[in-house]
């Protein structure tokens, strides 16, 4: 879904592009106001030729296709278009960097309301269509210490050091070995090194998730240490990395590859 203006409903080529792009300020501050993120071209309404939504350079601190708007009303036909694309190369997510598009054909919106009365539009159906996401080793690993930081900050542990590795099991996982240099006060202050190793698993939002997380140390400092952080550590489960920049709604996510050179790249076709 994708929040609209809180005005009525569009009805045309530029209410329908005032309201998607009023929506979008709701959870991205964009990079120029004066510069148009959404075109609309061709065709009256409800049909269009060409929906272009483009969020590149956008800053969002929010969950992309985890915080949109569910409609709870009765909804009512919305409009369709022949060709609907976003892009974002970049966004910017908590100062990391996201790249992503999402191109579709004979897409259908239909129009509800939220639980606050705000329109949005749902994604109701495509006929077929791509989705590619790709962020990077190092924006990656950024995300997940941003997690894990404050988990063991309060329990005077501090990492020092991080190394990422990941690698690819098949399918629309897999599996990522996160080496920590740590320090703890003690009596004294001890260092050691610690392996957090996890398994991130691809949803049908194109989200990643942080599960069966696992703590280890390296040699007898590393234990001790791993036996002070490891209770914290494994709170970082569940963690979602959102990807994609907008929810996929009703469509079918189908021959989804994951692959993991130099970052985290996920392609996927679609159709529903």
């Amino acid at each position: 879904m994708l929040f609209l203006g809180e005005s009525e409903l569009p009805a045309d080529a530029h209410t329908l592009a005032a309201g998607l792009t009023e929506g979008l300020t709701r959870w991205a501050k964009l990079p120029d106001p004066a510069k148009p993120v959404v075109q609309v071209d061709g065709g009256d309404h409800p049909d269009y030729q060409r929906v272009h939504i483009d969020l590149s350079g956008a800053k969002t601190d929010v969950g992309l296709s985890t915080q949109h708007p569910i409609g709870i009303g009765e909804t009512q036909t919305g409009f369709r278009v022949s060709q609907f694309t976003v892009v974002s190369h970049p966004l910017i997510f908590h100062e990391t960097e996201i790249f992503a598009d999402f191109t579709a054909s004979a897409v259908r919106f239909d129009f509800d309301r939220n639980s606050s009365n705000w329109p949005v539009a749902v994604l109701a159906g495509a006929d077929e269509g791509n989705a590619n996401c790709r962020i990077g080793l190092s924006d990656l690993e950024t995300l997940l210490l941003r997690k894990m930081q404050p988990l063991v900050a309060g329990h005077g542990i501090t990492i020092e050091s991080s190394d990422l590795h990941l690698q690819s099991t098949g399918g629309r996982s897999l599996d990522a070995k996160l080496r920590l240099s740590l320090s703890k006060q003690v009596f004294l202050t001890i260092h050691g090194v610690v392996a957090v190793t996890a398994r991130l698993e691809i949803d049908d939002e194109l989200n990643a998730i942080v599960r069966s997380v696992g703590c280890e140390g390296e040699g007898a400092v590393g234990s001790t240490i791993a036996g002070f952080a490891a209770p914290y550590l494994k709170r970082v489960e569940g963690t979602v990395v959102p990807l994609s920049t907008l929810p996929l709604g009703e469509v079918q996510m189908r021959d989804v590859q994951v692959h993991c050179t130099d970052g985290l790249h996920i392609h996927g076709t679609f159709s529903g």
